[in-house]
């Protein structure tokens, strides 16, 4: 009767099931090393941010780009790392997308303009999401905005209220 435990007569021999791991980095060992790089240079402030930032940017360039072109460990050696820094091209709308589960993006590329938070705020209200999302693709080209997006982004600025007080530091006297 225990031999019989041991055995079964229902069908054939199952195969063994086995997982198979990825060959090299996992997609946690990438977003580890990018939270990491971005903390070195202070990044998007707290760690939970840089490792939300990190998991949008490896999701938007994607793990077999990131196998193919760099290590974790050199991404993680370089501080405050973005994906030009490592001749990599993100997916710009997803990385947007990701990047907005983290930090406001749309106030990040507007302090180009101001960085007043009623003027922010007035002109995050005054521009629309395809606008602001040129700028960022822009930014991440580290080309300036499109002519036409410029002007917009002025127009805009132009209806929202004026800064209390200098809108900059003024100019060293004698300069």
């Amino acid at each position: 009767m225990i031999l019989g435990a041991c055995g079964s007569d229902e069908g054939p021999p199952r195969a063994a099931t086995t997982t198979t791991r990825p060959k090299g980095p996992t997609e946690l060992d990438y977003i580890t090393a990018t939270a990491v790089a971005l903390s070195k240079g202070g990044g998007f402030g707290d760690t939970e941010t840089n490792k939300c930032a990190a998991e949008a940017y490896v999701s938007a360039i994607g793990v077999d780009t990131l196998r193919d072109t760099v290590t974790p460990a050199e991404i993680a050696a370089k501080p405050n790392v973005l994906p030009k820094d490592l001749g990599l091209e993100p997916d710009a709308a997803k990385l947007y997308r990701g990047l907005n589960d983290c930090v406001d993006v749309d106030r990040m590329v507007l302090t180009n303009y101001s960085t007043d938070q009623s003027v922010l705020d007035c002109l995050t209200a005054r521009t629309p999401e395809e606008l602001r999302f040129s700028l960022f693709a822009s930014s991440l080209a580290e080309a300036p905005p499109e002519p036409a997006d410029d002007t917009a982004v002025k127009a805009a600025l132009a209806k929202c209220p004026p800064v209390s007080g200098p809108a900059r530091a003024p100019a060293p006297a004698g300069g």
